[in-house]
């Protein structure tokens, strides 16, 4: 009898390409003007370092990175939130990691 092996992949470039479009989207944000909010993808790690001012902020960040993602063909499952933690000057973060395998 045949076994099915599932394996799931994402194409980091694809994922690159995602997060580089929400790094133009929250540039040109009215919402994000002055604000210190960023994202960065880190390949070695695979994760992403979601960075804002407030909750509103990371909200409307893994909001604007599910989107893009869903248009670059790259499964919403792919990420893992973690927590919002306090991170340095009044700002907060969430590391969504990237699963795979």
């Amino acid at each position: 009898m045949p076994s099915f092996d599932v394996v799931s992949k994402f194409n980091i470039q694809e994922l690159d390409n995602a997060v580089n479009m929400v790094k133009r989207d929250i540039s040109t944000t009215f919402d994000f003007k002055g604000s210190s909010s960023d994202i960065e993808l880190n390949k070695s790690d695979n994760t992403i370092k979601l960075k804002a001012d407030n909750d509103y902020q990371i909200k409307a960040i893994s909001d604007m990175l599910e989107k893009r993602a869903i248009n670059r063909k790259v499964s919403i499952k792919t990420f893992d939130y973690g927590q919002i933690e306090p991170a340095s000057g009044m700002t907060i973060r969430q590391i969504v990691k990237l699963k795979q395998g």
